[in-house]
């Protein structure tokens, strides 16, 4: 996070006070990354910013 913002230029939470990029059920964990890092986070998931994500374009336009 840097400031108030997170890796994407979002504040950390969303209207209702979720994270909007943490806990998605489309959630696949990397198993390339270390299992500590397995937190339900997009950037952390097996799909994020790959044709097999769900969410890519909305990625695409918050980036």
């Amino acid at each position: 996070m840097v400031g108030n913002y997170d890796f994407y230029g979002h504040k950390p939470n969303d209207e209702d006070g979720q994270e909007p990029f943490v806990g998605r059920v489309c959630y696949v964990f990397n198993r390339d990354l270390s299992r500590e890092l397995n937190d339900t986070r997009c950037i952390h998931c097996a799909n994020f910013m790959t044709l097999q994500c769900e969410h890519i374009e909305e990625f695409i336009k918050e980036g």
